[in-house]
């Protein structure tokens, strides 16, 4: 087991061989399919991971102006940048169409109202609501009713009905129907669903981008994937994108914290760490019980584990080890890759993890250490 008798805590704990796994397995998968991977930038952002991905993959998906503009001089012209969102803005249209080489346009409303014909290279398209839904939890289900994310479905058959001279303005269109599957039917199944509705369409476009929210390195079975990927490209001859996140990063980064109390109340015992549920939002936001590393789930010594803030609901659950904890010992919560980081924030005043690179040869690196003057950045001074 990895050593973090010398780790600053909290810490993000990167780890170069998990990501080289995932990336020689989406190798193999892009070579077999002809589809190209993008990582969306949304799940975890990080310039030095980034830099070893843009010689492995087919670019960066993006959603805002900063996101952009970092995908693209990360990249230096070694792959694409892909922009969609629903808060595109005005003031920053011109400086997107700078960094990006596909941007997608979340509304009809967005696609009328931009010019863009004095743009040069790059692609614009349309996102669409496949009104076709998989994911139970509806915070995470992007075709939910009343999603506002893409263009309703019915919405476009009408228009590719009509003719619509509107829809000659884009060459590409994009979706996104799924959350954390580790099955593809249900991509082959939108695929089907989307031809089926609007096949005069596919016949015009040039590129699609099936989105993400599939766990490429969770799963063995890819063929749904492949006749997806196969059915697009063979018979409208498409270019073919998709952008994991989490399919990617969320097994290669780990977070570590160290207990620094313990008490008893009513014969519960609590150990306090260094950490937060403000450094991985998504554990409050929707009541998950993080994993421990070493946690055994007959373990003899039980704790509740708890977080650094004033926040009352700041808590990790109960766990169990085999063996006490004491103060200054370690706790290493696995998997923290996706939405952590780049949700983190400072509630309270409590430093963000630092962030530590493991290399190949094991060997730790700090890349990055928060101060008092990052702290001082936030609240205006």
């Amino acid at each position: 087991m990895l050593s973090t008798k010398n780790l600053r805590t909290p810490a993000f704990i990167v780890d170069e061989d998990a990501i080289e796994d995932v990336l020689d397995k989406i190798d193999v998968i892009r070579e077999k399919s002809g589809c190209k991977f993008l990582f969306t930038l949304k799940s975890f952002t990080l310039e030095t991971l980034m830099t070893k991905m843009a010689g492995r993959l087919n670019g960066f998906s993006a959603s805002s102006l900063f996101e952009a503009n970092l995908a693209s001089s990360t990249l230096n012209k070694r792959g694409t940048v892909h922009y969609t969102s629903p808060g595109l803005r005005s003031d920053e249209f011109e400086e997107l169409n700078k960094f990006c080489d596909y941007i997608v346009f979340n509304s009809l409303s967005q696609l009328a109202h931009y010019d863009i014909t004095q743009t040069k290279g790059t692609k614009f398209g349309l996102r669409i609501n496949p009104e076709l839904s998989f994911v139970k939890e509806q915070r995470y289900n992007p075709c939910c009713k009343n999603s506002r994310l893409g263009v309703p479905l019915h919405i476009i058959k009408k228009l590719v009905e009509e003719n619509s001279s509107l829809l000659t303005k884009i060459s590409g269109i994009h979706f996104h129907s799924n959350s954390e599957s580790a099955q593809f039917e249900p991509l082959l199944e939108t695929i089907f669903w989307l031809e089926k509705n609007i096949g005069k369409l596919f016949e015009k476009l040039k590129w699609i981008n099936i989105g993400g929210g599939y766990l490429f390195n969770e799963t063995s079975n890819y063929d749904p994937f492949y006749k997806a990927i196969s059915f697009l490209k063979d018979t409208f001859g498409m270019e073919v994108f998709t952008e994991p996140g989490m399919g990617i990063i969320r097994k290669s980064v780990a977070l570590v914290a160290s207990v620094t109390d313990l008490f008893q109340i009513n014969g519960k015992e609590f150990a306090i760490l260094d950490t937060t549920v403000n450094h991985m939002p998504e554990v409050y936001e929707y009541q998950l019980k993080p994993c421990v590393l070493e946690e055994i789930s007959q373990g003899k010594f039980t704790y509740y584990l708890g977080g650094a803030s004033c926040l009352a609901g700041d808590v990790f659950g109960e766990h169990h080890f085999d063996h006490p904890l004491k103060i200054g010992s370690r706790i290493i919560f696995p998997d923290m890759g996706a939405y952590t980081l780049v949700k983190a924030h400072m509630f309270n005043g409590i430093n963000l993890p630092s962030i530590y690179f493991l290399d190949k040869t094991k060997n730790l690196k700090e890349i990055k250490h928060y101060e008092y003057r990052d702290f001082l950045s936030r609240v205006g001074v």
